[in-house]
């Protein structure tokens, strides 16, 4: 058995680790999955099955989720002023959740006021529809922002 992520408390004890050890059980960090290809319209697709890729164009998004019969939602009693708190997308698979549905307008008024990134992928390594998703930070005003080309520069 391997526990992913366990890097111990706040205070730096380290006792999921010292537990997990006792108890003859691996560690591995999360694998972080940065994003392999940044994507600018719905039509778009990977030159292979199972990268991640990246954008922040609310078309790409919406087709995405659509495909996949996901939704737009946040979490409930994340809200702050009115507005949504944690985003995120909902599909119907899911069951029952914390997730409050909210309309696409008000779920882009967040995701742009907070700059951030989707990060994604559109099928698993095996060919298969993937759901994987997360919403990163955008990294303008970085070097690695002059990786991330924008639709006028794209060839």
């Amino acid at each position: 058995m391997v526990i992913a992520g366990a890097s111990g408390n706040a205070s730096g004890s380290g006792w999921p680790l010292r537990l997990a050890s006792r108890l003859g059980l691996a560690w591995r960090r999360p694998a972080r999955r940065d994003p392999e290809q940044w994507t600018h319209d719905p039509t778009e697709r990977a030159d292979r099955p199972g990268p991640t890729l990246a954008t922040q164009s609310r078309e790409v998004i919406e087709a995405w989720a659509e495909e996949r019969g996901g939704r737009p939602a946040t979490v409930e009693g994340t809200e702050r002023d009115g507005r949504p708190g944690v985003l995120r997308i909902t599909f119907a698979d899911e069951g029952r959740s914390r997730l409050q549905e909210i309309g696409w307008d008000d779920w882009f008024c967040t995701f742009e006021a907070r700059d951030l990134v989707f990060i994604y992928q559109q099928t698993k390594r095996a060919g298969r529809q993937s759901t994987f998703f997360r919403l990163g930070r955008s990294e303008r005003g970085t070097a690695d922002a002059g990786s991330r080309p924008s639709p006028e520069r794209r060839a």
